[in-house]
């Protein structure tokens, strides 16, 4: 097989496979990873494979594994940053109170990193925010939830201390004005986490299946009529904008 044959047969399969990555803290998110990974994106891979794609989401919760996508060892921020090169552009972001673990600059192999996190500590969700989106051109399909239902100042599991809390509001002021759609959602407190998570989960869904079939890279334009039954040059500017 040529190499021109291989790299045509490469592009090909990336554009059969749909990957999202999810951005988060993790231990205050669960019942949202939770509620994409068993309602929504059940749906969502039944929509898409109707379509004759695949669906595949990016959930580093569990941890990282010994060795990245390369095959070489791993280091958890290298691992993140090749798995949202490798997502692109499906990238989903939940903030809630906390802001999340911050590493130590020397736990970071790229000098350049490494140096930023000596003048400003940063904790891995806002790295993954800013490399994603904010500091580069990822940003077409690019989608932030942001809790608006408050946990109690003493679950310490969910809320930061007011330092890291500062932390957290001002990524969210940035994420407000990057230009990318942004949705807040209410669920409701039990007295030791989360429930309730219909409307983020509808929002969610709402916004990456438009996201899949308004994208020439998974979806060509006569699909696109005959799923939505218009044309998308045709399609009003409210709706437009949700690109």
């Amino acid at each position: 097989m040529s190499d021109q044959k291989a790299a045509d047969e490469g592009t090909s399969a990336n554009q059969r496979l749909i990957r999202v990555f999810i951005s988060s803290t993790f231990r205050d998110m669960h019942a949202e990873r939770d509620h994409l990974v068993t309602v929504v994106f059940p749906e969502l891979r039944e929509r898409i494979e109707q379509l004759g794609l695949a669906f595949f989401d990016v959930d580093l919760r569990w941890g990282v594994p010994g060795k990245d996508v390369y095959g070489e060892s791993a280091n958890f921020w290298d691992y993140c940053g090749q798995w949202i090169e490798r997502v692109e552009p499906f990238f989903v972001c939940m903030l809630g109170q906390r802001y999340g673990w911050v590493p130590e600059p020397e736990e970071l192999r790229d000098a350049g990193e490494a140096l930023l996190q000596e003048r400003e500590s940063r904790s891995v969700t806002d790295m993954e925010v800013r490399y994603a989106v904010l500091q580069t051109r990822r940003k077409r399909r690019s989608f932030f939830y942001l809790r608006a239902t408050a946990a109690p100042d003493a679950a310490a599991d969910f809320v930061d201390s007011p330092l890291q809390l500062n932390k957290i509001e001002r990524l969210k002021q940035e994420v407000r004005t990057c230009g990318r759609p942004v949705r807040e959602y209410r669920c409701s407190w039990t007295g030791t986490g989360f429930a309730g998570m219909e409307e983020f989960g509808r929002l969610v869904m709402e916004d990456l299946w438009s996201g899949v079939l308004r994208d020439d890279r998974y979806v060509s334009r006569e699909v696109w009529r005959q799923v939505l039954g218009a044309d998308p040059e045709g399609i009003s500017p409210l709706s437009k904008s949700i690109r």
